[in-house]
């Protein structure tokens, strides 16, 4: 349930997306401000979910929070960085479309480990034995 609803929720903040998403259906824009906080909240709440659900262990919900926020951190710092560098490289030209395989495969590791880290996060109160 948390999927569907998770998407839902996403696509009307991605930034880029957002003309051809109001040229296909009557999205408002969102101020870019206001994309970008509610992205990360969305962020937020749904690792926050997934690391209060997925695991078999009993979680406290600081350490769900305290991990859904870092993994929401961690993904806005990925796409400032991957936006930088995309701005500034000349590898689309250079190699045409091929040239974005190797970006998105570098998203895809930093969104990977934005996760797995904010996992480690949210597990780690479970070590200290005070729940």
């Amino acid at each position: 349930m948390a999927g569907p609803l998770g998407i839902a929720l996403i696509l009307p903040l991605l930034g880029p997306l957002q003309p051809l998403l109001v040229y296909l259906a009557h999205i408002p824009l969102l101020p870019p401000v206001l994309s970008h906080v509610l992205t990360f909240l969305v962020v937020t709440v749904m690792m926050g979910l997934l690391y209060k659900i997925l695991p078999s262990a009993p979680t406290r919900w600081q350490d769900v929070f305290l991990g859904g926020v870092s993994t929401a951190i961690l993904f806005e710092i990925s796409k400032m960085v991957l936006a930088g560098y995309l701005q500034f490289s000349t590898f689309e030209t250079l190699y045409g479309a091929l040239g974005a395989f190797p970006v998105f495969l570098l998203w895809l590791y930093m969104a990977w480990a934005s996760v797995l880290f904010g996992a480690e996060m949210a597990a780690a109160g479970m070590t200290h034995g005070d729940h």
